[in-house]
């Protein structure tokens, strides 16, 4: 195997993923003159995934830095007039219990807003070199070869050998699930098969973290028919918790609408009105893991 190659030589590098994640790392690296960066993207295009999502301070400020905060505008982004960063009410009443505000040294351009992820994407889409964007490409294997490199094989057969894998394609990972058949060369050549963050940490797992998100999207223009829902970001307290159903092992999995509803049955009657619009629901289990104090593995052939 050749030694460690150094930074003058040039660096190789794939990101995989076009998500928010995946198009961060291409601005930056972009800025190294001695990186030679590729992104891939299974779908055909980058295009948006997924609803909304929170920006706080710290995400403004990593937007201030790529450059790219000044490509959202007022209207591409929730922020209530008042500036309250949470609103909280009682499930029940509907009346509201506190609200909470951002610091005082939080700069009114950075307070934290509601966005759809599609325009996060798009803006982000604008710093980056789409010459370096390979969309179409859905990485099915990645191996660890003599050189010291890492060789990528995509769906369409298609082949790359880098120095080094950023892994930025969301929680349903090619590094967790379609690299089943990740592997990569031990001392005695004998080829191991396992997910690529086993390859990474073999020690490392996670477990379920007992909570768990649903996710239900309703039009904006039904929401505002209803009466007593203010324009706000607002935290319901519920009433109680739910059994385990011992069911914990996948993501974005679809649940019974009727069974979710009447799970809020106690509240009050602007959120009966909203659950009425509900049509599906999706549950999202937590999961995690003990801190690492690296995230890097089996260093490569720079």
């Amino acid at each position: 195997m050749e030694g460690p190659k150094g930074v003058e030589a040039g660096i190789k590098i794939a990101i995989i993923g076009g998500g928010p994640a995946g198009l961060s790392a291409a601005i930056e690296l972009a800025k190294l003159p001695f990186v030679e960066w590729t992104l891939y993207e299974q779908k055909p295009s980058i295009r948006e995934i997924g609803t909304g999502i929170s920006l706080q301070r710290n995400t403004w400020r990593l937007l201030e830095k790529l450059g790219v905060s000044g490509h959202l505008k007022v209207g591409d982004f929730f922020r209530p007039k008042d500036g309250h960063d949470t609103q909280y009410r009682d499930g029940r009443t509907g009346v509201v219990v506190k609200q909470t505000y951002p610091l005082p040294s939080v700069a009114p351009q950075q307070a934290p807003c509601r966005i759809h992820r599609g325009r996060l994407q798009r803006a982000l889409l604008k710093n980056v070199d789409q010459s370096r964007v390979r969309p179409g490409k859905k990485l099915v294997e990645v191996e660890r070869v003599n050189s010291g490199r890492l060789r990528l094989t995509f769906s369409c057969g298609s082949v790359d050998e880098v120095d080094l894998i950023i892994g930025a394609d969301g929680i349903r990972s090619v590094s967790e699930e379609l690299l089943n058949k990740a592997r990569y060369y031990n001392g005695a050549d004998t080829r191991i098969h396992q997910t690529i963050r086993t390859f990474a940490f073999p020690e490392y797992s996670v477990s379920y973290a007992c909570m768990a998100a649903y996710r239900a999207v309703v039009r904006e223009a039904d929401v505002r028919q209803i009466n007593g829902l203010s324009k706000a970001i607002i935290f319901w307290y519920g009433t109680k918790g739910q059994p385990d159903e011992n069911d914990r092992t996948s993501w974005d999995k679809e649940v019974n609408v009727a069974k979710f509803i009447e799970s809020f049955h106690e509240y009050c009657e602007s959120i009966q009105q909203l659950l009425s619009l509900v049509t599906q629901v999706k549950r999202f289990d937590y999961f995690s893991g003990p801190d690492r104090d690296q995230s890097r593995f089996h260093r490569s052939n720079w």
